[in-house]
């Protein structure tokens, strides 16, 4: 019998995560259950302990999320229903190349899948559920970084002011999307990481607002950020709305067509209605390279540079620099600076 406490923590998280508790709907289980080897073992036998313990142990509910994604375009899309069919040397590789080539993918969206699942594997093997995990031996596609131009700060001003005055969305929905814009345009947050805020992610303490992100790259690492005004009046009043319409969800962004948090293709589709209205494109990694540009050109240490975004490694920094080599050029000026007194 599980320790008193274990049952409690059980409990707590399948009411706070059921979201994530669910793999794929029951109907749509039973339905690929037909199709099972009785010598196998299903690919969501284990889900449900996995996210349980995985959050008991204090992992990032964002993580489990992107594993789920994951698992859900493997079962639907490559006939891999099995953790021994994923887990052959070879039939996941080939299933994932198949499928990048039909969606005509890029390497980096085959890249994730696998990292993904490998996450969840590492997980079985540890917990004695396999013997080996060979997705750890599938290489992996080359990555080339997006060519995303930062935006300006014109066209930050040009986007602010036309989300607070744009046409035919309810107050819910513009109150959101102002909230959503001032978080990037400060924090140069990921679009992943924005959606994975929760309700309580700004807050008051000692008496000055915070704001706290659970980085998706860095293995749910913390960074916390003392917030302008600008940021708590907006996230002030698209709470005030919510609680109005008595929306209650976890998530901080929500649906405006479901109750349940917002998806990350609602918030593609908003950049890109955006980017048509304004006659030029805007995208989150926009204004994250803003800031990173900014932030070099006032010769912040890379460092520093580098807590801000979140990165975990410098040299994701150095790319979102180069195309403006501030730091080099300050390095520059030093040297010419040395052998000039010299």
């Amino acid at each position: 019998m599980a320790p008193e406490f274990l049952s409690q923590s059980r409990k707590d998280i399948e009411s706070r995560y059921p979201h994530l508790l669910t793999l794929i709907p029951e109907a749509e289980l039973a339905s690929y259950s037909e199709d099972l080897h009785p010598d196998e073992t299903p690919l969501w036998h284990h889900w449900k302990n996995y996210v349980v313990k995985t959050l008991i142990l204090g992992k990032s509910p964002i993580t489990i999320k992107s594993v789920r994604d994951a698992m859900r375009i493997v079962i639907r899309h490559t006939g891999l229903l099995t953790i021994e069919q994923i887990n052959t040397p070879g039939q996941l590789d080939n299933a994932l190349l198949e499928l990048q080539m039909k969606r005509n993918q890029k390497p980096s969206t085959r890249n994730t899948y696998i990292k993904n699942l490998n996450t969840y594997f590492i997980w079985l093997f540890k917990n004695h559920l396999i013997d080996q995990n060979n997705i750890a031996r599938i290489e992996k596609g080359r990555e080339s970084p997006p060519d995303v131009q930062p935006l300006t700060l014109d066209q930050i001003e040009r986007v602010v002011l036309h989300f607070g005055t744009r046409h035919h969305v309810s107050s819910m929905e513009r109150a959101r999307n102002i909230l959503m814009v001032d978080i990037f345009r400060f924090s140069g947050i990921r679009p992943c990481e924005l959606l994975g805020m929760e309700n309580d992610a700004i807050y008051m303490e000692n008496g000055q607002w915070r704001m706290v992100i659970n980085g998706r790259k860095q293995k749910g690492r913390l960074r916390y950020y003392e917030v302008p005004s600008f940021l708590v009046h907006s996230y002030q009043q698209y709470m005030r709305i919510r609680t109005e319409k008595e929306r209650w969800e976890t998530p901080m962004f929500v649906s405006m067509s479901s109750k349940e948090g917002w998806k990350m293709s609602g918030l593609q589709n908003l950049f890109k209605n955006i980017s048509k209205e304004l006659g030029f494109r805007v995208t989150a990694y926009g204004f994250r390279r803003f800031i990173a540009s900014q932030m070099s050109r006032t010769g912040i240490e890379r460092d520093d540079l580098s807590r801000y975004l979140g990165h975990t490694r410098f040299t994701t920094t150095d790319r979102y620099i180069a195309r403006e080599c501030y730091l080099t050029k300050s390095g520059t000026d030093m040297m010419k600076q040395i052998y000039k007194d010299s």
